[in-house]
């Protein structure tokens, strides 16, 4: 290899390098791998589902009464945004949902509850207070006796089909680790009558004043399962 050769070597790969190894924000990833370049608390972004798929939370308001059983009396349309910071550890995210359809006349509210998760629905875990937080937009408020929730459209969810919510999350990754799970249930002002489930069993399709229907649409619908576990 000619001198000339070797110096145009040189200077090309220290070029490359050079151009390569921009980081604005110190956090060990380079820019153009950075989805927040200019902040160094997070850098990769994950979203569920993907491109234009939403997940969609199903519900029938008479449960565990038959009712009409067309689990359309309450439909959310939902995806989940994750943020990870430099070291890929879970430090929160975002969630935008809407209310698809409102088939049923019974007053409800909405929530959302954050789970530890190992990978299963048989392996969640309820976290400390605290460990998730949430900003409050309209029609966004933490939930003042489930720890790690929100309530949504201010307990009357019937009259806001069409309606969104738009939120951030943070998430405490030294207690809850990287595996998140969200749940949701419906409720209504008489809360004592809740059940938050928490393993898959006929037992939490059949018990309760507030269902997640996601093991009821399994079992007994023979449909997939549309809650996300991360």
């Amino acid at each position: 290899m000619s001198s000339f050769q070797c110096f145009w070597k040189i200077c090309f790969l220290k070029n490359k390098l050079i151009s390569g190894s921009a980081d604005s924000d110190g956090d060990g990833v380079p820019d153009d791998e950075d989805y927040w370049p200019e902040d160094a608390t997070k850098a990769y972004l994950s979203v569920y589902p993907s491109g234009s798929k939403y997940y969609f939370h199903c519900y029938e308001d008479l449960w565990p009464g038959l009712g009409d059983y067309d689990f359309n009396d309450v439909v959310l349309k939902t995806k989940i945004h994750m943020y990870k910071n430099g070291q890929n550890q879970l430090d929160g995210g975002r969630v935008k949902s809407s209310v698809y359809w409102i088939g049923g006349g019974i007053p409800r509210g909405a929530g959302m509850e954050w789970f530890k998760s190992n990978g299963s629905a048989s392996q969640l875990t309820y976290l400390p207070n605290e460990t998730v937080t949430f900003t409050e937009p309209i029609n966004v408020f933490s939930d003042p006796i489930v720890y790690n929730a929100v309530q949504l459209f201010d307990d009357n969810i019937i009259e806001s089909v069409n309606d969104s919510v738009d939120f951030e999350y943070t998430w405490d990754h030294t207690i809850a680790g990287n595996g998140l799970w969200v749940q949701v249930y419906i409720y209504n002002t008489e809360r004592s009558h809740e059940v938050h489930m928490d393993t898959p069993s006929d037992k939490s399709c059949r018990h309760g004043f507030i269902w997640n229907l996601r093991q009821c649409f399994s079992k007994y619908l023979g449909m997939e399962s549309r809650r996300p576990v991360f």
